[in-house]
Order: C-alpha cells, then structure tokens, then sequence
C-alpha cells in the first residue's frame, strides 16, 4: 500500500530505531511499518496523522500478519494505510513524552535530549569526554561497545566541539561508506530537531569511486563472468560512480577498478571526485571516510616537498632531542613538523587549517591507510600476473622471481636487509635483476597496453615501486611469512606512520572512539590504549583516555567456555582438526541449544574438515569468494523455518555481519544462540620484526571481540553461548594477559577439563 508523509516525521522514526539500538530500516515503507508494529506491541492508542506531505512509501504486509487486523478490530480506522501512519504517530508521541531533560553541568548547551530518543548515561558521558573544549589535551580515547549509542555520541560531540571553537572545522570520520552514512543519518536527526545551520559536506577518497575506464577494461578482460554484462550495463547507465552503488556485484574486484587504481584526470569517476572534495576546505563540518583522510595527508606531503628537511638537520635536532628526552625520534617526525609548522595552509590538503578529527572505528584508520600507501611488492601476485602474458620478458621476470626465492635462506623468519652493510649481497643482486626485467618488460609492451587490464596495471605499480626501491639506499628488505607462502620486498620507511604522524600534528585536537581499541592488562601503557598510540604515532604525554564503556547486556546472559591447555588443543597439534571438529558436533546436538550456531574459523581448510566432520544438511559452508551477505541471508531463512542452521564461516563474516530475527522480540530471538571460534584469530605476520609480541596480541584481541560481536545484537537476549576452542589462551606457554583479561572482565565463564 501507498502512504504519503513528511521527511522530518519519519526522522522521528529513525531516532526511535537509534534509541533502541536497531539498524535504520533500508526503506521508509520499513521504517513505518516496524514504528507501527512497536506501537501493537507497546498497546499505544493510533492517533491520527494529519498531515500527509509529498514524500511517498510503499508498506508491504505478508498475508500472515495478524497485528495489524488485530489493531484494526480494536479501532475505527477503515484505512489500512491510515491506521499504520496513525499507529506509528503514537510510538512518537510515546517516545517524545518520555524524553528526560538531561544538561551537563560544564556545557552552555547541549544537543541531548533529541526529541524520540532516551539518551542513556553512558552515551551523555562519552559524547562530553569526546569533546574538546578549551583546554585539555588534544588526543581523546574510549572504547564504547555496542548499545552505548557512541554515533550520536560522536556527532554531538563533534556538534559542541564546533560551537566551542566556531572558526575551526570539524571532521568526522569512518572507515567506510556504510558507516559514514549511519552517522551522516544521526547528524541528519539532530539537525532537523535543533534548526542547525552548518555548511556540511559529505565525501570520499578516489578509493570509493569507481574508475569506469578500469570498469570497461575488465569488461573486456572477463566477457564470460556472469556478473559482466549486468555490471557492464550499470557502469554505462550510472548516474554515481560511488563504489557503494555498486556493491550487489559482490564477484567483480570493485577496489581494484577505482580511480585510486587509475591515473586518467578526465574519468567520470574522478570528475565526479573532485566536484565532491571541491567545497570541503570552506565547510563548517566534513563527513568522510578515513581514506580521505590519509589521502588528503599524501596530497599535503606532495604540496610541501620543497620544504623537506634536510638530513643533516635532522641529526641535529634528533640528538638534541635525544639529550632533552633520551629518546631517537624518526626523521618523519621532524620533517612532518616543518612541513606543516613552515606552511600550514599547503599542509591542510583538502580540509582547512588544523581541523578537529573526530574518528568512528579508530581500530582501522591505521590499516586504512596503509592500504592507499603500498610499501611492498608480493612476488607471487607479481608471478601470478606476468602468467597472463606469453612474453619472453615476462617469462623472465618470472625466472627472476624464482632465483631470488630459491636463494632466500630457509632458516631466516626476520626481514633480511638488502641495503646497507648487513645487507645479503646476493639477494641483493637478484633484486636488482628482477627489477631490471620487469622494467623491460614494460618498455616491450607499452604503458598503454598494460593500462588496458588489471594485470598489467598491477605490473605497472610493480615498476614503480621497484625503481622506487632502487633509489632507497637505506631500508629496503625481504621479508617472508613464517610458512614462506608470503613473500614481499619491502620498504622499512613505513609511510603509513608518516601519514599517521602527519594527519595527527596537523590537527587541532582528535577524539578516537571504537569497540576495540583497549587492551586490558595490569602493567598496560596508557591505560591499555598504547597500541593505538603507537600505530597513529600520537605522543602518550598529549593523550587522554577514558576507561571502556560497556553495555551490561552484551555480557549478562552469556556462557564462556574454554577448553584446557592441553596438547590436543593446541592448533599446531596434528590432532587439532579432529578434535575440535567432534566437540563442535557435539555442541551444535546440544539439546540446550534451540538455535542456529556460528562457527568462526582462520581458514577455509578449517571450514573444509569441520563441514565434513559435521556431514549435515543443516550445514552451510562459506567457499571462497561466496558472498557472506548472502550467506547470512540463507542462514536467516532457515533458522527463521525452524532448522537450526551452522553457520561454518571465515572472512569478513567475523566484523562485518549482523544477524538478528526482529520480526520477534529480543528474549525469542535465538538466531544466533551459539558462537564457536575455533582458534584465536591470529594474524599471519610477515615482518615478525616490525610486528611486536604485544602488537600481536593486540590485534588478535580486537579481532576476537569483533567476532564475539557477532552473537548479541540487541538487548533482552537470553540462554548465550560462546565456546572458545584453542587451548593456547590458558597455557602457562603463552602469554595472552590482555585477551585473558578481557574474558575473565567481561564473561561467566566455564574451563571443560574433560572435552574431546
């Protein structure tokens, strides 16, 4: 059925979804339709909705549906459509009487209460902690976990961070475009309710806006995949060349055709790049993504070249600084402040001059970066692209690639120097002679035929950061994974930190907010946020942290258990596989368990021997390159039928998926009852050097707390289970305080001695 209605009436809608911690609805017809369902369920009296404005929404009700004929029986609406809009009317009315004026006593004013929404305490205290006033120190911290309401927390801090310094700009952030939206919606809702007028502006980086000279090649490259022709038809017909309107063709290498990848100034996706960044230094507020951020960063460096600082200057302030404080800082460091203390306006890039950084998701602004800033070259990718081309140069290269792997030492696991004194002189001789095939090879084909498919475009950034490596006389390395399956050449410069370095130094003041971004320990630096620190670069003295906000309703209804450290559980165990397979056979037939079950695993192999090992229909099996949105679409259809599915998963199903039956209330909602995670999710690290024990760890605990993200969605859930199945978390062996702390603060937990 059709309704008509107001835009700012359907905000208050949105802000009740926001309240209760549930996800925006995807149409209006959604929004209006659950607005109306809560008021059933709430016993609300429809109150007439009088004033049918221009925006339009279809309603679809299934035929099975008996809340609204049942409302209908207890009104004298005749109108299905009026009696929805009216029901929804009711749920507003509740929720704005209910509204509790809440003013922090150091604020003149304060964007809480937002009319529709119960602001929770802890959502007022991390939105006052993220805002910076005119003192205090210019680096801000707090994990906020789910429920907490940390969106609306960001914005409004952002909000009151911009009325205390009303000539600064503001710049939030997110990592990426779905999450940018979420908040864009939140600032949207205040806004409307506070009569706000900012000069606002929403954009992204060239990695989030599809090339479509580089769509139209791999057309070309690929004429039997099956999404070709429906992509190549939504490439031609596109009125946005955002890469997020594209994201239904989830089997075509979307990252990999972006203008990011491109270097044609007149593509329409980098037209229309620039027509969004083109405003972004005047505004008031910027929303974008953390690439723009590191992107804005390079173009700043490149706008300040000429005032590089010289290396022997450098030596002198390094050991001035290293008498005042007895500590060696990086030249970047140095360089990055003269850059920008010499020249702040070329320093700015896209933004104005020093504006305030306001970053959701803080946990991967680092990677984000690092992927706009390439330090490697990975010798089987490049192996594995020149096997597209039947050249003699090309089979060349490939005989270079295969020497300086076969005389690659096979006891080294640390970075082996291919410059300096310590340099391995005929490693280092081999690097040279790949570089110098790869460069014929280019010269034989041309730049142009190469730019005209992904491999040879890949081939071309090979070039480039070879000859790059070339001139470096200083920190060029190789460096292998410990199974030797991942071998690079590398730079040791470690651009992302001077990108960190420089976005941080050029900013008046950054609040970092996220689920995962504290690590608890007793002896932790910087109250467990040091890792953090580190990785932007921040200086610990200029940072100030807030202790974990958590919602009790994460935690209170859920069952921990761990297994012994003993050898079977030990991943590295021949026995492991089979192990852990039979104890999760022997949980998904738990009567207790009336559910589906999600089983995380660190590999496909993994997800190969528990699939078998489990041998049934109930299984769902993720296979490499299937889509995991609709996966967990497939899975919520036949819990929702009653199966009990396992759900056997790897990927980007551990953070990015969420599954929830909000077509019943929370304490009935058991899609997702049972979360196994087969072992810790440790990442494979190629420069163990570079790579810290507690950075390790680190990384591996906020990854373990996404994938236990997974289980509770909403609050009011009941009867949870998390079963963790390496047994490395226990043994006197290992040291994993931080994630063991972690457990031990937040989980009722139970050790199985006698499993398996």
């Amino acid at each position: 059925m059709i309704v008509k209605f107001d835009a700012g009436w359907l905000d208050k809608i949105r802000a009740f979804c926001l309240s209760k911690n549930e996800p925006l609805p995807n149409s209006y017809g959604a929004a209006i339709r659950r607005a109306a369902k809560r008021a059933v369920e709430q016993g609300l009296s429809p109150i007439p909705y009088k004033h049918g404005g221009s925006d339009v929404a279809n309603i679809r009700l299934l035929a099975s549906e008996s809340w609204l004929d049942d409302a209908k029986a207890k009104s004298n609406f005749d109108d299905n459509g009026e009696l929805l809009l009216a029901l929804a009317n009711s749920l507003i009315a509740e929720q704005t009487s209910n509204t509790k004026t809440l003013v922090h006593e150091q604020t003149k004013e304060r964007f809480f209460p937002i009319p529709g929404m119960e602001p929770r305490e802890q959502q007022i205290e991390l939105a006052n902690f993220l805002t910076h006033d005119k003192g205090g120190k210019p680096y801000r911290m707090c994990e906020a976990s789910t429920g907490i309401g940390k969106g609306i927390s960001l914005i409004v801090a952002a909000l009151q961070t911009k009325q205390n310094h009303p000539t600064k700009q503001v710049v939030i952030a997110a990592p990426t475009l779905a999450i940018l939206e979420q908040l864009y919606e939140s600032y949207s809702l205040i806004k409307a309710i506070f009569t706000l007028d900012y000069k606002v502006v929403k954009t992204q980086s060239t990695a989030e806006f599809l090339s479509k000279r580089l769509a139209l090649f791999w057309c070309e490259e690929y004429p039997e995949h099956p999404q070709r022709e429906a992509f190549y038809n939504a490439v031609c017909n596109t009125e946005t060349y955002s890469i997020s309107h594209f994201e239904k063709f989830d089997d075509v290498p979307l990252k990999e055709l972006t203008v990011f990848n491109d270097s044609s100034t007149s593509d329409p996706g980098y037209l229309e790049f620039e027509a969004t960044k083109s405003d972004m230094a005047s505004a008031d507020i910027v929303f974008c993504t953390h690439s723009m951020m590191a992107l804005s960063a390079k173009v700043s460096l490149r706008a300040t070249s000429d005032l590089r600082l010289p290396y022997e200057e450098y030596e002198v302030l390094r050991d001035k600084e290293y008498t005042l404080e007895q500590v060696h800082l990086p030249y970047y460091v140095f360089d990055n402040h003269r850059r920008i203390d010499s020249a702040p306006e070329k320093a700015s890039g896209f933004f104005a001059e020093r504006p305030f950084y306001f970053i959701d998701e803080a946990h991967l602004l680092s990677d984000m970066i690092r992927l706009l800033n390439s330090d490697s070259v990975s010798l089987a990718k490049l192996s594995k692209a020149m096997s597209a081309f039947k050249k003699k140069s090309a089979k060349d290269v490939q005989k270079a690639i295969e020497a300086l792997v076969k005389n690659m030492p096979a006891d080294k696991d640390k970075p082996i120097p291919l410059r300096g004194g310590k340099r391995n002189w005929l490693l280092s001789r081999h690097e040279q002679t790949l570089c110098e095939c790869v460069a014929s090879f280019v010269k034989s084909c041309s730049t142009k035929t190469l730019e005209k498919t992904i491999n040879g475009r890949y081939i071309l950034r090979c070039a480039q950061l070879l000859k790059t490596f070339s001139k470096d006389n200083f920190s060029v390395q190789l460096s292998a994974s410990k199974v030797r399956k991942y071998i690079s050449i590398q730079s040791g410069s470690n651009s992302a930190k001077v990108i960190a370095d420089f976005i941080a130094y050029s900013s008046s003041g950054i609040s970092f907010t996220s689920a995962t971004i504290h690590v608890p320990s007793s002896n932790a630096l910087l109250n467990g946020y040091s890792y953090l620190a580190r990785q932007l670069s921040l200086p610990f003295d200029m940072i100030e942290t807030h202790e974990p906000m958590v919602s009790n309703w994460l935690t209170e209804n859920v069952t921990l258990f761990t297994v012994p450290p003993a050898k079977r559980f030990n991943p590295d165990s021949p026995d492991f596989p089979e192990v852990s397979a039979n104890i999760i056979n022997s949980l998904v037939k738990d009567e207790q368990i009336v559910g589906g079950t999600m089983v995380l695993c660190t590999s496909y192999q993994q997800i190969d021997t528990i699939a078998k090992k489990l041998n049934s229909g109930k299984v769902i099996q993720q296979k490499p390159g299937q889509s995991v949105k609709s996966l967990a679409n497939k899975y919520l259809t036949a819990y929702r039928a009653g199966k009990k599915p396992v759900w056997v998963a790897t990927g980007s199903a551990w953070t990015g998926i969420d599954i929830t039956d909000f077509e019943v209330a929370a304490e009935d909602d058991n899609a997702i009852q049972q979360l196994i995670i087969v072992r810790l999710p440790f990442e494979q690290v190629a420069n163990t050097e570079s790579a810290n024990f507690y950075d390790v760890v680190s990384r591996c605990l906020f990854r373990l707390k996404q994938g236990i993200g997974r289980l509770v969605r909403r609050p009011g859930r009941t009867n949870m289970r998390i079963a963790i199945l390496d047994g490395r978390l226990y043994s006197p062996q290992h040291n994993y305080d931080g994630i063991k702390d972690y457990l031990k603060d937040n989980y009722h937990q139970h050790k199985w001695e006698d499993v398996g």
